[in-house]
């Protein structure tokens, strides 16, 4: 009797744990240091599936088809702000935001972020693939799977 009674709240807790990861949070191992020194290789966060709002500063999951992967990166532009690409740096709102990838890689950025839309770049600029490239671009709401809310584990 005991067995059946364990063997059904494990059951119970698997399915709650799997129903919880499909539709409301979800753990998500960091791979690479693109957002380093914030969230280095290793970094197990957890992810808030389905936020009702995005917004400027959020860390979020992306998948990208060109990439053939999801990538966590920051927004650091939002529908409305204005970017302009002036020599080797990009701009956001007349701040100077990061240096540009070479010519050959840069993405083909509007003077302005469309309307569901956003700008994502890797807090270790340096390093990352994120908006400025174009393989990446700028992305759409769709291409959001979630928004990191607290790191779980700090990566090695």
């Amino acid at each position: 009797m005991k067995d059946k009674r364990f063997f059904a709240a494990a059951l119970a807790v698997v399915l709650l744990a799997a129903l919880c990861s499909a539709f409301f949070v979800q753990l998500l191992l960091i791979h690479g240091d693109s957002m380093s020194p914030v969230y280095r290789s290793g970094s197990l966060v957890l992810l808030q599936k389905r936020p009702a709002a995005y917004s400027r500063g959020d860390v979020v999951l992306c998948r990208s088809e060109t990439l053939g992967r999801s990538v966590v990166k920051r927004i650091a532009a939002t529908e409305g702000d204005a970017l302009a690409v002036e020599g080797d740096g990009l701009y956001i709102n007349g701040v100077w935001a990061a240096a540009m990838p070479e010519e050959s890689e840069r993405a083909v950025l509007p003077a302005a972020v469309p309307p569901g839309q956003f700008l994502l770049l890797g807090d270790n600029r340096a390093e990352s693939v994120d908006s400025r490239n174009a393989a990446l671009g700028l992305v759409t709401q769709a291409q959001l799977r979630g928004r990191v809310i607290f790191p779980v584990r700090a990566g090695p």
